[in-house]
């Protein structure tokens, strides 16, 4: 047993967030949604590879980009910022880009604990995660739900690692998501709710 108090944290470096989310572990499972979600993002893929003493996990970070969304030139102002070597940061972000409900939902029901182990990574990334289950005109709302419901169920499986879940914008899938996290962030214009 380790005590608490010694199992690494992570912070967003916010100190209006940091402070009501009280750090995260590698057993969260935070979901982030509103408008601006991908800076937050790029943050923490960048923050997870600083040490613990800084806020981070000093470990690479998986980082499945639901609806083409990264911005490589955020992640670099923030490696920046930090003051940490570019190449070695942006190395340190394994990305897989999805581009249909189908790719997503294989990716995170069949390869992503092996990809989880085989990469050592303590932070697992989903931006846009419900971004093609509600712009697919093809998809029926059965076989949609259908999947979600797999691809939640998958995801509640992750331990040992950090996972954050991003959503732009509200859909009526969003309470199966929040009910799985053990915290959430509202981002909406001019303030967060955490």
């Amino acid at each position: 047993f380790q005590k608490a108090s010694l199992l690494p944290k992570m912070t967003l470096g916010i100190a209006q967030i940091d402070s009501s989310l009280d750090s995260l572990g590698m057993h969260d499972k935070l979901c982030i949604s509103g408008i601006q979600t991908q800076s937050l993002v790029e943050r923490i893929c960048v923050r997870a590879q600083l040490p613990s003493k800084y806020g981070g996990f000093q470990s690479r970070v998986l980082l499945i980009d639901g609806a083409n969304t990264s911005d490589l030139y955020l992640g670099v102002e923030f490696a920046q910022q930090y003051g940490l070597d570019v190449k070695k940061t942006l190395e340190g972000i394994i990305s897989s880009r999805t581009f249909t409900v189908y790719q997503i939902a294989n990716l995170i029901i069949y390869e992503l604990q092996n990809a989880i182990r085989h990469y050592e990574v303590k932070t697992l990334v989903i931006s846009n995660l419900l971004y093609f289950f509600t712009n697919d005109e093809f998809l029926s709302s059965k076989e949609m739900r259908y999947i979600l419901k797999r691809v939640i169920k998958s995801l509640e499986k992750i331990t040992d690692c950090l996972l954050v879940i991003t959503t732009s914008y509200p859909t009526q899938y969003d309470q199966m998501l929040y009910e799985i996290c053990t915290k959430t962030i509202k981002i909406e214009i001019g303030r967060a709710h955490v």
